[in-house]
């Protein structure tokens, strides 16, 4: 069937990026939101493909690139799931992490792990003031709570 063969294009492709294996991760995650599109566009599976796509592409250092994904993603969840599914969480928690990245890639340190809790004391620039990308994300972050 082929809700299989895009489970298991996806699942692998989640195994790959755990791995560090960005480019086949890519790959396989394609070949299933192609499949999970085929079956079912608003599939909630679409938006677990996209989330994974963005992962990929967070991990391979363009955080902003990765936002798409997960915007997408957010928007296809909020449309077939409403506004207070858990899995709109994830696609918020998603963009909030591309967006601190963002913050960091700002101040030239893209390579670098953002804080995992919400101190930015990291994202501010000379002079005390937050980062562009940092005030983003905080306020973004404050729309979903």
């Amino acid at each position: 069937p082929r809700d299989l063969s895009a489970v298991l294009a996806h699942n692998p492709g989640k195994m790959l990026l755990l791995a560090g294996k960005h480019q086949e991760a890519k790959q396989q995650l394609t070949r299933a939101l192609e499949l999970y599109r085929a079956l079912d566009p608003s599939s909630p599976m679409v938006a677990a493909s996209l989330n994974a796509i963005g992962d990929v592409v967070r991990a391979e250092g363009d955080a902003a690139g990765s936002l798409k994904y997960h915007q997408d993603a957010l928007a296809l969840v909020v449309a077939r799931l409403g506004e207070h599914h858990p899995d709109v969480a994830l696609a918020q928690k998603n963009i909030g992490n591309c967006l601190l990245y963002t913050s960091h890639e700002d101040r030239g340190h893209a390579r670098d792990a953002p804080p995992r809790s919400t101190d930015l004391r990291g994202s501010r620039a000379q002079g005390g003031e937050l980062t562009a990308g940092a005030q983003a994300c905080l306020l973004y972050t404050s729309r979903c709570v």
